[in-house]
């Protein structure tokens, strides 16, 4: 899909590059911790950006599989935010 290269194409893959390693921290600790969720998030951050740069540059008329990515992208953040600030609150540490 030529139409989503550039800008909106990097965010989105440095995303998912971050995405995994949080993912793969977590399966080596087996601790979420704080600092694990925060990389989760700003990788979830550069999903929302890339996803606002693409409504910007092409309007509403978006596919639906990319709706559903950045759907489950900022319900995921938010969730997250909740985890991280749970675990925060609990453990007194980062």
């Amino acid at each position: 899909m030529p139409e989503q290269m550039g800008a909106e194409a990097a965010l989105l893959v440095l995303g998912v590059i971050m995405l995994n390693a949080s993912i793969i921290l977590y399966i080596i600790t087996g601790k979420p911790r704080l600092r694990y969720l925060l990389l989760l998030d700003i990788s979830l951050v550069f999903w929302i950006i890339s996803y606002g740069m693409n409504l910007l540059t092409h309007g509403p008329q978006m596919t639906g599989t990319w709706q559903i990515i950045s759907l489950m992208g900022m319900t995921l953040l938010l969730f997250s935010f909740i985890a991280a600030f749970v675990d925060y609150i609990k453990n007194g540490d980062t």
